[in-house]
């Protein structure tokens, strides 16, 4: 597993270090600083975080060489090293999936959610629905579901099988008319139901994803605004402490 910084322009910079699930990530990066942890599902795009936070990238091990819970072993095992800091785990698609599950095993100050992929089974009836109107297929989801899985029965990697109300503050964001928006409203609903502090955003006529869209439709810019809005309040530290944040970005 590797950790690197993100840039929103150009290549990233060389790895900050590496870490494994008997060690920790290099944990002087945060010291006196805000983390926001970031499962992210592709390596070209950055999560919508403000100027003052640094995102820092985990390469963590990957399907199908390396079934669940290897992923969750790396991210937890790196998310450990920032604990010197109020911690912030977010992510996109598979990669919100794998950010509520770390956020189970540490001391998260809040979530951040984008599209995630909350149940590997996709019962939602939005997968008919929006079928034309987004990327990617229910067919080829569950494909890649079992790869990930493994031995494992899908439904044991559902986040609604864990206790959810323990969970930190959390933001979520769902595209309109994507394919798993009803799972996704389903799970924010039971987030609520637990008493955890839930912001939903839900951004119309954009597919999965839809802050990745937000230099080409208006409703994707509204949605990268409301997450990074999100981050910005929980990122913020006591008058007296200057503190920037981080961010850890855990591609899926």
């Amino acid at each position: 597993m590797r950790l690197s910084p993100m840039a929103r322009d150009g290549p990233s910079p060389p790895p900050l270090g590496s870490a494994s699930s008997s060690s920790t990530a290099p944990s002087a990066l945060c010291e006196n600083r805000t983390s926001v942890a970031a499962a992210h599902e592709t390596s070209s795009f950055v999560p919508p975080i403000p100027t003052s936070v640094q995102v820092v990238g985990i390469e963590y091990r990957l399907a199908p060489e390396h079934p669940w819970p290897a992923q969750l072993e790396d991210a937890v095992a790196a998310c450990r090293g920032l604990t010197d800091s109020p911690l912030i785990v977010a992510g996109d698609s598979a990669g919100g999936h794998l950010a509520v599950k770390t956020a189970h095993q540490i001391d998260a100050s809040a979530l951040v959610l984008l599209s995630p992929w909350v149940d590997f089974e996709m019962p939602g009836r939005s997968f008919v629905d929006n079928d034309s109107y987004d990327f990617g297929t229910r067919e080829v989801l569950l494909r890649h579901a079992h790869a990930v899985a493994s031995e494992l029965a899908l439904s044991a990697l559902a986040l609604d099988r864990d206790p959810l109300a323990h969970l930190p503050a959390c933001f979520v964001s769902v595209g309109g008319v994507e394919t798993p928006r009803d799972d996704i409203v389903a799970f924010a609903e039971k987030l609520r139901a637990q008493g955890v502090e839930c912001e939903l955003h839900v951004a119309e006529d954009m597919p999965h994803d839809p802050a990745i869209f937000e230099s080409y439709h208006p409703s994707g810019r509204a949605a990268f605004d409301a997450a990074a809005a999100f981050i910005r309040r929980h990122a913020e530290v006591a008058p007296d402490r200057k503190a920037a944040a981080s961010a850890v970005r855990c591609p899926a």
